[in-house]
Order: structure tokens, then C-alpha cells, then sequence
């Protein structure tokens, strides 16, 4: 039984999904961990594997509930460089292996004037202008590579090279990109599409959100239009743009519908993401931080996240959701997340069972955090608690939802249900960061 934290999160991973390691493919040949050489004759396919959960944290924020994880890989690529390859390693869910198909050999990008091209085959409902959306909000996506220094397993220093993207909101060159993207980078190279690679700054980065905001010394840059993803639909048609696995020639673009609104997931190295778009648009390694665009051209969503075990299953960040996080990024602030101080479950038949849990439905308490809010209030293990404030809780993710919209130090109403009786406890939450 997975579990879950109260409206905080552990930091993310490591900057490109994968920590460092020694490259084991030669220079020349497919990207490892991306479309193996096919076989012949042809394989029958096979059954399909039951997800793993993945293991539970066990941080001082306590461990977090786990939800639609099975293949999920935030959509970085790194490229191969401590054997001086040129081959870029795509980054994709590793659940399950992906369907054989041809080898490529890909390389990043290096300055040459981007050109956009098409990929992917979605068919797209009418009302939306592929190429006039593409048009207007290519000149301000940029290409995105770090180098990140780590070491191998005789624990000498190797550098590995990373791929993502991302798009210009200012004219003097702010942009707007993923967390897992340039954490903890060395070096920071933004490729514009006018050809010029400038060197990048980390503004701010909030690993949690899986939002970063980097700046370059330029002036008179593009920029895109900022949309409401709060407008969308599902069955709206959306475009994706970027720098996917960091093919020469300039940015990919995809095409699609949004296939649902508001989703959370677990990635297969331990993010936590909520408020994301899911698209059937290809989002492909190296798209991490690149756009997802409306069909008036605006950007609606960062895309950030794929299902390497699925077809045309990619997520983005919902930019009502990363707007105010973004703004903070700029100014390198990191907003402190309010911390309640309970580790939470689902209520399921086993609780109920073993706990003697009559209700149905919320936050199911099994662990409290010592000197926290939530100690401090009287909360105990074995409470259910059904509502913060006016908020209903319906599960561990909803309590992490209504936590997100206060503040440390406010006081706020926890209601929990303890075995037949219905309390109210006031909490006054702590600071996480």
C-alpha cells in the first residue's frame, strides 16, 4: 500500500531522469534506451506486465501516495560524451521495452538555423492551423543542452551532455523551461532559431513543480503569447514544439487533441506532478519544457512527461498552474510549501480491515510528524481527514491540493473523522523550505 504526503513534495530527481552514469553504447549506432534495431522475422508481441509501484519514500515529509505511474518518464535526453560519441541516449519510460522500428542516429543540435519540421501523424480535428500556429510561435522556442558532471562506477569524474527545450517570455531573453532540465547543470547552452547559441542562466528552479526559468543576455528576442489552459476542453486541438531528441535542422513539431484535464502522475524516477494536460500529441525526449500550443497559438501547457509503455500518452504542465510558480522563478524565488505533518493513505478494505476505518472516502492518517502542525493539533494516526477548511478531501491528493492554496503559519480547520465522530482540529502549518 503506497502512501502519501499532505501538500508537500520530496525534491525531484535527478536533472535528466537518469543520474550520470557510463555511457555503454559506441558512437555510432541508435540512441540507447530508444528504438532497438529491429528483429526478423518479426516477434510475436508480449503480454503485457502489471506496473510496480514504486518504492515508498520515506523522507521526513513522509511518503506520498503513488497514481498512474506505470511508464511515466519526464522527457530530457541525454547525450552520450564521456566516450566522445555523438549518439543522443533518448530518455523514454523503461517499464516496458519499446516497439522495435528503425535505428537512427542522432545528434544535437549545434547553431545551424532551425527548420521545422512535421513528425508524428496525429490527425488533428479542424479549426486549427498547423502551419500558421507553428509560425507564430517558432521564432521564440529555443533549443536547451547542459553539461552535467558526475562520475562512474570506479567513481571517476565523467560529463554527460543533457537535451531539452524551452520558449522565450520576454524580449530581453527570459525563458521558461523544466526543472529536470537544467537542475544541477554546469553549463547551460541555449540554441535561438535564429541560429545563435547563447549561454544560459539559471534564474530559479523549483524541482517540486518541475519548473525552471533561465535567462539569456539578449535583446529584441520573439516571445510567445501566453493562453488560460483553464479555456481547454477535452478534444481541443493542441501542437507540440521542440527540440525532440535533439535531431539537427531545428525543432519537431506534433500534433494532437487534449485527452484529459487536470491529471496527476508519479514519474518512473519519482516526480510528482498535478494540473497536467494529457495529450495524444508525440512528446519524444528532448521535449521536456517545450510548448504546448493552442489553436490560436498561444501556450497552453510545458510538455514535460511521457508513457514509454503506451501510445501517444504525454503530459504537460498546465500554465495556470505554472504561472505563478514561473513569475517567482524569474526573480529566483522559490515559494516555501506549507507543511501539515501527516503521511496519508487511500482508505481501502485492508484499512478498513485493520484499522477499523468506517468511512469511506479522504485522507486516511498513518503517520504524524513529530513537533508538527498536525501533532500539535491533536491529529493521530487512524484519523480520516475529510475536508481542510471548506475544501472536501476526498483522497491524499485532494489534501495535498488544499494545503497548496495556504501558506506557513496560517491556521486553518482540519476535519477528520475518528472512528462514529466527526472533530474539527485547528492546525497552523509549518514551513517546508
Amino acid at each position: 500500500m503506497s502512501t502519501t504526503t499532505d501538500g508537500t513534495m520530496p525534491p525531484a530527481a535527478s536533472p535528466h531522469d537518469l543520474p550520470p552514469a557510463p555511457p555503454t553504447q559506441p558512437a555510432e549506432g541508435p540512441p540507447t534506451g530508444h528504438l532497438p534495431p529491429p528483429t526478423w522475422p518479426p516477434q510475436p508481441p508480449q503480454p503485457p506486465q502489471p506496473p510496480q509501484a514504486p518504492p515508498e519514500r520515506t523522507s521526513a515529509d513522509g511518503p506520498r501516495r503513488s497514481r498512474r505511474t506505470a511508464g511515466l518518464a519526464l522527457v530530457a535526453g541525454l547525450v552520450a560524451g564521456a566516450l566522445g560519441g555523438a549518439a543522443t541516449a533518448a530518455v523514454v519510460a523503461d517499464d516496458d521495452p519499446p516497439p522495435a522500428g528503425p535505428a537512427a542516429t542522432v545528434a544535437s543540435t549545434d547553431g545551424v538555423s532551425p527548420a521545422a519540421t512535421t513528425d508524428g501523424g496525429t490527425a488533428v480535428s479542424s479549426g486549427i492551423d498547423v502551419p500558421a500556429v507553428v509560425a507564430k510561435v517558432q521564432p521564440a522556442v529555443v533549443s536547451i543542452e547542459t553539461t552535467v558532471v558526475g562520475t562512474d562506477m570506479f567513481r571517476r569524474p565523467i560529463t554527460q551532455q543533457g537535451a531539452g527545450s524551452g520558449f522565450i517570455v520576454s524580449s530581453d531573453g527570459v525563458i521558461y523551461t523544466n526543472a529536470h532540465v537544467v537542475a544541477g547543470a554546469e553549463e547551460v547552452k541555449v540554441t535561438l532559431d535564429d541560429g545563435r547559441t547563447l549561454t544560459g542562466t539559471v534564474l530559479g528552479v523549483d524541482e517540486d513543480n518541475d519548473l525552471a526559468a533561465v535567462k539569456v543576455d539578449a535583446t529584441d528576442l520573439p516571445t510567445v503569447p501566453i493562453g488560460r489552459s483553464s479555456d481547454l476542453r477535452m478534444g481541443d486541438p493542441v501542437v507540440a514544439i521542440g527540440n525532440a531528441l535533439a535531431l539537427e535542422g531545428g525543432p519537431t513539431v506534433t500534433a494532437g487533441i487534449v485527452s484529459a484535464l487536470d491529471r496527476t502522475i508519479d514519474t518512473s524516477n519519482g516526480e510528482h506532478l498535478t494540473h497536467l494536460l494529457q495529450t495524444d500529441a508525440a512528446i519524444n525526449p528532448g521535449n521536456s519544457g517545450g510548448p504546448l500550443v493552442n489553436a490560436a497559438g498561444e501556450v497552453v501547457g510545458i510538455n514535460t512527461a511521457a508513457a514509454g509503455n503506451a501510445e501517444n500518452v504525454g503530459f504537460a504542465i498546465s500554465m495556470d498552474h505554472a504561472n505563478s510558480v514561473l513569475e517567482g522563478l524569474r526573480t529566483g524565488e522559490v515559494a516555501p510549501r506549507p507543511f501539515l505533518g501527516v503521511q496519508t493513505v487511500e482508505i481501502d478494505e485492508l484499512a478498513r480491515e485493520q484499522l477499523g476505518v468506517t468511512a469511506t472516502e479522504g485522507a486516511l492518517v498513518v503517520g504524524v510528524v513529530p513537533g508538527s502542525g498536525a501533532e500539535a493539533a491533536g491529529v493521530r494516526t487512524g484519523d480520516v481527514i475529510t475536508a481542510v477548511g471548506d475544501t472536501p478531501v476526498h483522497d491524499p491528493d485532494d489534501l495535498s491540493d488544499a494545503l497548496a492554496s495556504a501558506a506557513p503559519g496560517d491556521v486553518v480547520d482540519v476535519h477528520v473523522q475518528r472512528g462514529d465522530d466527526s472533530i474539527t482540529l485547528r492546525a497552523t502549518l509549518g514551513r517546508n523550505r
